[in-house]
C-alpha cells in the first residue's frame, strides 16, 4: 500500500497546458521533460489545489497564467481548472473520514477516489442569469480581472468548498529547486529541525534547570575583568556616537540562557570522530540532511495521526548530489516514501525510477502533453524487463526529443559523426544515440512506442546476411520483423521466406521498404563490413592508428583488399571473419573513434545510415532541417 498519493491529474488552460490529463498514477511520480515544458507549472498547479501554505491571494491568477492560445483570457471569460484525485487511503479510517465529502467513484483498482478541484473563472453572468453568487452584467459587457473568482471544491459538488482540513492533513508540500539547505538549517523559522525539536517532548523542568546552569556559566565568563572592561568600552563609544547622555548600557551574555529559547540554540552536527556543523559539510550532504529531517517530521506526524498523508513535491532534488548518491538516495525514497512527486533533469535519478512512476512531458502543437507507460498495457514481467535496461546511460532516452537506437559502440560513435558530415548537430535537435549493447531492441521500442512514452525513434541494425553460428541467414531482416506493428508481421515473414529460400530481390526490397517506413534501417552485413569499399582508406588508417608495431601494419589492409577482391564465397567469408576479428581485438569502439575523426564525406557511409539520420530529424523537426523547428534555440 502506497499511502495517500496522487492518482489522477487534469489541468486545463493553465500556462503550458491546454488540456493535460494523466490517470492511473502510482504512489510516487517522477516528472521529466526539457526546459520550459511545464514541470514547475505542474507543481504550481498542485499547490493551487492542495498546498495549505499557499496564501489565498496567490490563488487569484493573472492573465499570464492562461495558456497562450487564449489571447484575451479575461475579456473572453476563459476558465482555468485543476482537478486532482487522491488514492491509497481506503484502509485508513482517519483519511476516509476526512475525505468523505470528496469521494467519487474510482476508475482504477480502488473503489473510490478523493477529488479536489481548483477553479479560476468569471463570477459574472449576463443580465438575468440565475447564478446566486454571480454579479449581473449586461450582455456583451467586457470582463476584467475583478470579475473572476478563485475557489476550490471537493467531490462533484461545487457548493462544497471547505477544503482547509484536507489541505492541512492530506495536502501537498512543495520544495523549489536550488534550495540553500545549509542556510535553512542554520536558522529556526525554515529549518525542518525546528518542528522535530518542538515535538521531541523535552520536559520544561529540564529546560529550566539547563537555563539556570547556563546562566551561572555566563556570569562566570561575563563578570570577569576582560569582558567587563569590553562592555564598558562599548557603552562609552555607543553613548558618544549617540550624543552623550542616552542612558544606554551594553552588556555581554551567552545566547540561549532563557529556557524558552534553549531549543532554538540547538544545532545539528555531523561527522565521524570530529563533528562539524551541517553548514561546514558539503552542499550535497546538507541537502540529504534536509530531506532526512523533513521525512522524519512527516513520519512522526503520521504516527501521531496529525497527518493523513501529506505529499511531498520536490523540484530538481539532484542539485549538489553526485551521481552515486542520487541513485542510492532516490532508489530508496521513490519506493518507500508515499506520495512523493519529483521533477528532474537527472538521468541518474530517472535510471532508478520505477517505470510506472515515470511521467514524460513533451511540447506539442496542442500544448504540453504527458505520457506514461500506463496505456501500453505492459505486464509486470515486461515492466521489470524494461527497468533492467534503463541503466543510467539508456535513461537519457526519457529526456530526448528523438532517439536513434544502435547495436554497439561502432554506430554509437559514427552516427553523430555522420550527422555532422551531413551538416546536422544531433544535440542541437535534442536527439540521443543510444547503444543497446546487442540486438534486443524490443524493450526500448515498446517503451518509446505511441502507446507508452511516445518518443520519436529509429532503429539501425546490422543485416547479418551471412549465416550465423545457428545457420540463420538474413538475421537482421528477421530482427526487424519483430519490431514491426503486429498487423504487418505475417506478410513481412512471408517476404523474408522468399528472400531466404529463393533469393527474391523484389521481396527483399519490399520488406526493406516496409521496415524503413516503420523507422527500422537495416544494413547488408555487419556495420564495419558495410563500410567497404567506400570507406576503405579511412577504416584502414583508423585501425593502423592503434597499432604499436609497424611491422604488422600491412596485415589489415591486405585482409581488406583480399576480401574486396575475393570471388569465391569461402575465401570472402574467411577474410571477412579476419577483418572483424582484428577490429574486435583492437576494440570496436576505439577503431570507430579514430574512424569518426578521419571521415570527411558522408557519401563514404552506407545510405541506410544517412537515411536514418534524415528520418529522425524529420520526425523531430518536421518540414525543416533546422533545430529551431524543434523549438530549440542554438547558440
Amino acid at each position: 500500500m502506497h499511502g495517500i498519493h496522487l492518482s489522477a491529474l487534469r489541468i486545463q488552460n493553465f500556462r503550458n497546458f491546454i488540456e493535460l490529463h494523466v490517470t492511473d498514477m502510482p504512489g510516487s511520480l517522477v516528472v521529466v521533460g526539457e526546459n520550459g515544458v511545464g514541470k514547475t507549472n505542474v507543481l504550481h498547479a498542485l499547490r493551487l489545489a492542495l498546498d495549505p501554505a499557499l496564501p489565498e491571494s496567490a490563488r487569484w491568477l493573472r492573465s499570464t497564467d492562461f495558456h497562450d492560445s487564449l489571447p484575451e483570457p479575461f475579456g473572453g471569460g476563459a476558465e482555468i481548472r485543476i482537478e486532482v484525485e487522491l488514492a491509497g487511503f481506503s484502509g485508513d479510517a482517519t483519511a476516509m473520514a476526512l475525505l468523505r465529502d470528496a469521494l467519487v467513484p474510482g476508475t482504477g483498482g480502488e473503489g473510490v477516489r478523493g477529488r479536489i478541484t481548483y477553479v479560476f473563472r468569471p463570477r459574472v453572468t449576463p443580465l438575468g442569469g440565475s447564478a446566486d453568487s454571480a454579479i449581473k452584467r449586461k450582455p456583451g459587457a467586457p470582463l476584467g480581472p475583478d470579475d473572476f473568482e478563485a475557489f476550490t471544491f471537493i467531490g462533484d459538488d461545487e457548493s462544497r468548498r471547505a477544503v482547509t482540513d484536507i489541505r492541512r492533513y492530506a495536502g501537498v508540500r512543495v520544495f523549489g529547486a536550488l534550495r540553500d539547505a545549509a542556510d535553512d538549517l542554520r536558522g529556526w523559522r525554515r529549518s525542518p529541525l525546528a518542528p522535530l525539536l518542538e515535538s521531541a517532548g523535552v520536559p520544561e523542568a529540564t529546560l529550566s534547570l539547563a537555563a539556570g546552569e547556563i546562566e551561572k556559566a555566563q556570569r562566570r565568563i561575563t563578570t570577569g575583568p576582560e569582558l567587563t572592561k569590553l562592555s564598558v568600552d562599548i557603552t562609552a563609544r555607543l553613548n558618544h556616537l549617540l550624543g552623550g547622555r542616552t542612558g544606554l548600557q551594553a552588556t555581554l551574555g551567552l545566547d540561549g540562557s532563557d529556557a524558552s529559547l534553549l531549543l532554538r540554540s540547538i544545532r545539528l552536527s555531523l561527522g565521524v570522530g570530529r563533528h562539524r556543523p551541517v553548514g561546514e559539510n558539503s552542499l550535497g550532504v546538507a541537502n540529504v540532511v534536509y530531506f532526512t529531517l523533513l521525512l522524519e517530521h512527516l513520519q512522526r506526524q503520521r504516527a501521531a495521526r496529525q497527518l493523513a498523508g501529506e505529499m511531498l513535491a520536490i523540484e530538481e532534488p539532484e542539485a549538489h548530489l553526485h551521481p552515486q548518491l542520487q541513485r542510492v538516495l532516490f532508489r530508496a525514497l521513490l519506493r518507500e516514501q508515499p506520495g512523493m512527486i519529483v521533477t528532474t533533469h537527472s538521468p541518474h535519478l530517472a535510471s532508478v525510477t520505477p517505470l510506472t512512476s515515470l511521467v514524460v512531458l513533451r511540447a506539442t502543437s496542442a500544448g504540453t502533453a504527458a505520457f506514461t507507460i500506463g496505456p501500453a498495457g505492459l505486464s509486470d514481467a515486461e515492466v521489470r524487463d524494461l527497468e533492467r535496461y534503463l541503466d543510467v546511460t539508456r535513461a537519457e532516452l526519457v529526456f530526448a526529443r528523438g532517439v536513434i537506437l544502435v547495436e554497439g559502440p561502432t554506430e554509437q560513435y559514427l552516427v553523430p559523426a555522420t550527422a555532422r558530415l551531413m551538416g546536422h548537430d544531433l544535440d542541437a535537435y535534442g536527439i540521443s544515440v543510444l547503444n543497446v549493447h546487442g540486438t534486443d531492441f524490443g524493450p526500448f521500442h515498446r517503451l518509446m512506442s505511441a502507446d507508452a512514452l511516445n518518443i520519436p525513434h529509429v532503429v539501425i541494425t546490422d543485416g547479418d546476411t551471412p549465416a550465423n553460428a545457428r545457420g540463420v541467414t538474413h538475421a537482421g531482416l528477421r530482427r526487424a520483423i519483430g519490431l514491426l506493428p503486429a498487423a504487418q508481421r505475417k506478410h513481412a515473414s512471408k517476404l523474408r521466406d522468399a528472400v531466404v529460400d529463393n533469393q527474391d530481390a523484389g521481396a527483399e526490397k519490399e520488406l526493406r521498404d516496409l521496415c524503413t517506413a516503420a523507422g527500422i534501417f537495416i544494413g547488408e552485413d555487419t556495420f564495419e563490413i558495410d563500410l567497404l569499399p567506400a570507406a576503405r582508406d579511412p577504416l584502414v588508417a583508423a585501425y593502423q592508428d592503434l597499432l604499436s608495431s609497424t611491422a604488422k601494419r600491412h596485415l589489415f589492409p591486405a585482409d581488406v583488399d583480399a576480401f574486396l577482391g575475393a570471388t569465391e564465397a569461402d575465401v570472402r567469408e574467411k577474410t571477412r571473419k579476419k577483418i572483424l576479428s582484428r577490429i574486435e581485438n583492437r576494440g570496436k569502439g576505439r577503431v570507430a573513434q579514430r574512424l569518426a575523426e578521419r571521415l570527411t564525406d558522408s557519401a563514404l557511409l552506407p545510405s541506410y545510415l544517412t537515411d536514418a539520420v534524415e528520418r529522425i530529424i524529420t520526425m523531430v523537426a518536421p518540414g525543416d532541417a533546422d533545430p529551431s523547428a524543434a523549438g530549440i534555440t542554438v547558440g
